[in-house]
């Protein structure tokens, strides 16, 4: 499905960069000059129609494929089970542009109200670092695409949490795999007691 509204020339443009790996992608959004050479080198046709107006292609380029998005609601249906377990499901609406046939992923990352993170003692369900965190894959369709309900299902025995009362939160992040972020949540406030 072609990109909504761009000339074939900006269209080419943006395939080309799809292409390139995560590495590549980086060197070319590195700099102006950077950019430059890339468009030189791999698109000459294009090249020869926009050096005149190079900075506004550049300032254009990097608004076309720099990932963005925007969380519109955050809400959590609480004691319900799947495949067994206990948990809480995580509802999210989100819109994610910029990153359309791109794998991305929306993970949870919880913390105790003061400010702690809260660490996992089982390697499942946590970050690199040992953080308790959970997610879900996904790959927009559309250049600019919105997830009304997206849902993300946390049991509640991977909180490691002690019996009694837990005053915790948690933030949503969307990233592209192996990339950077390029959207979060605010803050979700949530009481926990155990036992």
């Amino acid at each position: 499905m072609p990109y909504e509204d761009l000339t074939d020339d900006e269209e080419l443009l943006i395939k080309n960069y799809r292409k390139l790996s995560q590495s590549q992608k980086q060197a070319v959004l590195a700099s102006q000059a950077s950019f430059k050479n890339w468009l030189q080198d791999s698109l000459s046709s294009i090249w020869n129609k926009v050096s005149s107006f190079f900075g506004d292609i550049w300032s254009w380029f990097r608004g076309a494929v720099t990932p963005k998005g925007k969380f519109h609601e955050i809400w959590v249906d609480y004691n319900v089970s799947e495949n067994g377990k206990k948990g809480m499901k995580i509802h999210a609406k989100f819109e994610a542009d910029n990153v359309k046939d791109v794998p991305c992923r929306a993970s949870v990352y919880f913390y105790y109200s003061s400010g702690g993170k809260l660490k996992d003692l089982n390697d499942s369900h946590c970050t690199e670092a040992g953080n308790v965190c959970v997610g879900e894959g996904f790959t927009p369709s559309y250049t600019s695409s919105i997830y009304k309900d997206f849902e993300i299902f946390m049991p509640l025995d991977e909180l490691h949490m002690s019996d009694g009362k837990h005053d915790l939160k948690f933030y949503i992040g969307l990233y592209v795999k192996g990339g950077e972020f390029f959207a979060e949540s605010n803050w979700v406030y949530f009481t926990y007691t155990k036992g």
